[in-house]
């Protein structure tokens, strides 16, 4: 429990980022809207199993059709809440190799020096 709620303490950015949850040509697309060193919120065409284990993938979109080398991480859904005709689905992230966390704080700098501007 101190590990979820240190996650929770983990500044949040907000981001404009696509995301991939499964694989490339079964996955479900939509929008990463806020993401941190613990998890992050997505907002999907369709619901998933909250408990389920996915594929992740993230990529920063800098411009039109324009969109960074993607981030693959492991996530778990904890939540999956119905908003109009979208659901909004929590992750939080399974362990990162050390790749895989080097390459989540460079995102997450990224996005700390986005705020503002």
């Amino acid at each position: 429990m101190e590990a979820q709620d240190a996650a929770r303490r983990a500044p949040r950015f907000a981001t404009d980022a696509t995301i991939l949850v499964g694989e490339a040509n079964e996955g479900v697309r939509g929008r990463c809207v806020n993401v941190s060193s613990g998890g992050l919120c997505s907002e999907l065409h369709e619901p998933l199993a909250v408990g389920g284990t996915y594929a992740l993938q993230l990529s920063l979109i800098f411009e039109q059709d324009v969109e960074s080398e993607p981030l693959a991480l492991n996530g778990r859904a904890v939540w999956c809440t119905q908003i109009g005709e979208r659901w909004q689905v929590g992750f939080q992230f399974l362990p990162l190799d050390a790749a895989q966390a080097s390459f989540l704080q460079m995102f997450l700098r990224y996005l700390g020096g986005q705020s503002g501007t």
